[in-house]
C-alpha cells in the first residue's frame, strides 16, 4: 500500500526526476547475503549481494518470473568467485513462488514502475564502488537488463541477456554504451526468428557490438525449477558468460 499511495503522490504532482535519489543501503555486506536498499520513491527493496564491496567490476542481475531463487544467487555466487560484485534484485518482495502458474500470476501482478524503480535503485547503489557494471537477465530479466542499458548507457558497460525478447529499434538501441551478449534457445517459441534477424541487423547498422550463442535448447534452459532445464546449455552459456566478460571488460582496461 504505501508503494501505491507514493507513486499516486509522485504522479500527481508531476515529478519529472524520479530517479535523482542515490539509493542508500541498510546494512552494509562483507560477505554473501541480503541488504536492504531504498528507490527514490522511498521504499525499500532487497537484494542478494556477493563479492568484494569494493570489486571495481559489478554485476547486477535481474531475475526471470521465478524471482530471486536458489538459481540465480548461485549465479551472484559464481561471479563472486570470479572477483566480481554481483547484486540481484528481488523483485517480489521476499515473496515465493511454487510452480510456474504462480510465477506467472506474481510477475503479472508487478507495475513495470516499480520494476524499473527497483532496478534504478540497485544500479545507484552499485555506483558508489562498481566502475563498469554489467546488467544481466533471463527471460523477461534479460529485457529489463537491455531497457536498462538504453535508459542508463553511461552506467552500463555491457548487457548479457539470456533468451529475452530484444529490443529492434534503432532509435533505441543507438545509445547502448556496450557490448552485448544474447543468447537464444534454438526451439523457444516466444521470440521469433524474424525478430532475432531484425535485431541483429539493426545492431550492425548501427555499429554496436553483439555477441550472440544459439544453443540447442527450449526456451528457460538456464533454470533447474524450469520443465526445459538443460544442463549442457547452461553450462555452455555460463562458458560463454565468462569468455564475454573477460574479453569485452579487459579489452578497455576495465577487468
Amino acid at each position: 500500500m504505501q508503494r501505491y499511495l507514493i507513486l499516486w503522490t509522485l504522479l500527481t504532482v508531476g515529478v519529472t526526476n524520479l530517479y535523482a535519489d542515490t539509493a542508500e543501503s541498510d546494512a552494509g555486506a562483507t560477505s554473501n547475503g541480503y541488504i536492504s536498499l531504498k528507490t527514490a520513491f522511498g521504499t525499500s527493496f532487497s537484494v542478494y549481494a556477493a563479492g568484494d564491496e569494493k570489486a571495481e567490476n559489478g554485476v547486477l542481475l535481474i531475475p526471470d518470473q521465478w524471482g530471486l531463487d536458489d538459481n540465480v544467487r548461485h549465479w551472484a555466487d559464481r561471479f563472486a568467485k570470479l572477483g566480481y560484485r554481483a547484486l540481484a534484485v528481488d523483485l517480489y518482495d521476499s515473496r515465493r513462488v511454487s510452480d510456474a502458474k504462480m510465477a506467472a500470476e506474481v510477475f503479472s501482478q508487478i507495475d513495470p514502475v516499480w520494476i524499473d524503480a527497483d532496478l534504478k535503485g540497485a544500479l545507484k547503489y552499485m555506483k558508489q564502488s562498481q566502475h563498469h557494471i554489467v546488467s544481466m537477465g533471463w527471460g523477461v530479466g534479460a529485457e529489463h537488463a537491455l531497457m536498462l542499458a538504453l535508459q542508463e548507457p553511461r552506467d552500463i558497460s555491457a548487457v548479457i541477456a539470456y533468451y529475452g525478447l530484444p529490443v529492434t529499434d534503432d532509435q533505441s538501441l543507438n545509445v547502448l554504451n556496450g557490448p552485448v551478449l544474447t543468447i537464444f534457445a534454438k526451439r523457444d517459441v516466444t521470440i521469433s526468428d524474424e525478430k532475432i534477424k531484425t535485431f541483429e541487423e539493426s545492431m550492425a547498422v548501427l555499429g554496436k557490438k553483439l555477441v550472440e550463442l544459439n544453443l540447442d535448447a527450449d526456451h528457460g534452459f538456464a533454470n533447474p525449477r524450469a520443465k526445459t532445464y538443460n544442463e549442457h546449455a547452461s553450462n555452455e552459456a555460463w562458458d560463454a558468460t565468462q569468455e564475454f566478460l573477460t574479453r569485452h571488460l579487459a579489452a578497455s582496461g576495465k577487468n
